[in-house]
């Protein structure tokens, strides 16, 4: 085991996982804000805070149950409800939460320190038996599966009331990051274990700064402060997240007040208002990739040197910029450039339509390729079908667009029907090496490894990645993994993702997270 493990309180272990994120992630994924602070300039700054603030989401959730569906539009809410042992800063900084320390007793045993005196929302003491309780039923779920692989749960157990060991199959350097994803968190055994199916889409009792109150389907979720919270929270007294599906009426109840905080603007949107002094802006590159995914279970896409072509006739600049608007940023490696373990350092396939004519006539088609792209019917991936079909053109590429509805493209999907298909992909843990196995591992089910891609000796090199405990050799080996994934091509990377919000300007304390569920907990608005 390496010494620096041996007995490491929680300011050493945060410490060094702190410095080691911070060199390993990109610094062009700030928030930008026209209004820091959300003040218009020159103005004293309101002090008297509304009672409610009113966010404007994009779809209606689908449970409330902290081990459920993991949507967005669920999690904008479960997010202020839920804890887990661990968490994920905005600057992916890992902090102690529910879990006031630990120490790795040896490489696959971890020993967490429960904060005592933390009461779930109905006043009742959390204990290490909720912890051991939740992780079982966190990986039981299925949401949080594949960020658990490392876990033992069967060898896992609350020791006391206020300390629980955690067992791993296998040293894992991701461990601290799985336990801040929000579907790993903790709730009360006793209470949900007497839940009705209907009631536990509801009524799981959490440990976060609001508590569930209502829910009006299609048109309101309101949250209230928890008052038995353990921690500080700057929030307005009420949190309403207000169901509204079109962009356009999402941007105009900010605008005229009536909401305080819009997710998932347009970027005509952000640049609208940038010099608005009533409205303020955020942008922020997410741990979410746009790619292009190609079927590796079936031929011609089985062959890595028909995969190479179609990467080699990307040019990623004209792309992002023809079809999003400056909205995301080129991608420069196979995972985005917010993620821990990110490498500056890899060299995607050069846009070459002349390499790709060469590499497919290697490949057995010295006259070109006749294919398929398949999108989504949403009109931005439409634009990118068009405009990648124009530049596979230039590299003896004929592919037709294919739009289909999205439940039908993923069932499609699943059934390893589709040849070229668009997507994006986030990674809730904000690790490279949880992506990475998410994305390419012959063991990532369907639903992350899209392109069916199975490579024995990628898979090799990401299980001693993803198990090695010293983080300089873990980053090395993370480099490696990105160049093998670039190399074999199930995808080619189109752009790193960002998140579009807009506020009104007496919205304090924003601050955009990358893995995309935000954090409201000290963000409030002002009277």
């Amino acid at each position: 085991m390496k010494e620096w493990m041996k007995k490491a309180s929680v300011i050493l272990s945060a410490a060094a996982l702190s410095m080691t994120m911070l060199a390993g992630c990109s610094n062009n994924g700030g928030s930008a804000n026209n209004n820091p602070g959300g003040q218009p300039s020159g103005e004293p700054a309101a002090t008297e805070k509304k009672d409610e603030i009113i966010i404007a989401i994009t779809g209606n959730p689908t449970t409330f149950d902290p081990h459920g569906k993991n949507d967005a539009n669920s999690m904008a809410g479960r997010r202020q409800i839920y804890e887990g042992l661990t968490l994920i800063t905005p600057s992916m900084d890992i902090e102690p939460c529910l879990a006031e320390s630990w120490e790795y007793i040896d490489d696959t045993h971890i020993r967490f320190n429960i904060r005592k005196g933390v009461k779930f929302s109905d006043g009742n003491e959390m204990k290490a038996s909720d912890v051991e309780y939740s992780m079982k039923r966190a990986y039981a779920g299925n949401f949080a599966t594949v960020f658990m692989a490392a876990f033992d749960l069967d060898n896992s157990k609350a020791t006391d009331e206020y300390t629980y060991e955690l067992a791993l199959k296998y040293p894992s350097g991701t461990v601290l990051q799985a336990l801040a994803y929000p579907c790993t968190v903790v709730t009360e055994q006793s209470v949900v274990e007497g839940l009705s199916a209907d009631d536990v889409a509801t009524k799981c009792p959490g440990t976060g700064p609001y508590k569930f109150e209502s829910w009006a389907e299609g048109d309101a979720v309101t949250l209230v402060k928890n008052e038995n919270y353990w921690g500080t929270c700057e929030g307005n007294d009420k949190m309403i997240l207000r169901i509204i599906p079109e962009t356009s009426s999402r941007v105009v109840e900010v605008e005229t007040g009536s909401v305080d905080i819009a997710y998932d603007v347009a970027i005509t949107d952000i640049n609208r208002y940038q010099d608005d002094p009533n409205v303020a802006t955020y942008r922020k590159t997410t741990s979410f990739i746009t790619y292009i995914g190609m079927n590796c279970s079936k031929a011609p896409f089985d062959d890595p040197r028909v995969r190479q072509a179609v990467a080699h006739c990307i040019n990623r600049e004209d792309f992002v910029e023809m079809v999003w608007g400056g909205q995301g940023t080129p991608a420069t490696s196979i995972v985005s450039d917010s993620l821990y373990g990110y490498s500056k350092d890899v060299e995607l396939l050069s846009y070459d339509p002349d390499e790709s004519k060469r590499l497919l006539a290697e490949a057995g088609f010295p006259d070109g390729l006749n294919t398929t792209i398949w999108v989504r019917d949403q009109q931005i991936f439409q634009d990118a079908g068009e405009v990648l079909a124009n530049q596979l053109k230039e590299g003896g590429i004929n592919a037709e667009v294919k739009v289909v509805e999205w439940a039908s493209l993923l069932v499609d999907l699943e059934n390893k029907e589709l040849d070229i298909y668009i997507m994006n992909l986030g990674v809730p843990t904000g690790d490279a090496g949880d992506g990475l196995y998410r994305y390419f591992s012959s063991a990532s089910p369907f639903s992350s490894n899209t392109a069916f891609y199975s490579n024995p000796e990628f898979d090799e090199l990401l299980t001693k990645a993803n198990q090695e405990t010293d983080a300089a050799k873990r980053l090395e080996l993370l480099k490696e993994c990105q160049q093998f994934a670039i190399n074999d091509a199930p995808w080619a990377p189109l752009l790193n993702n960002e998140s579009l919000f807009i506020s009104t300007s007496k919205v304090q304390g924003l601050d955009l997270h990358p893995t995309t569920y935000q954090y409201f907990k000290d963000v409030y608005a002002t009277k």
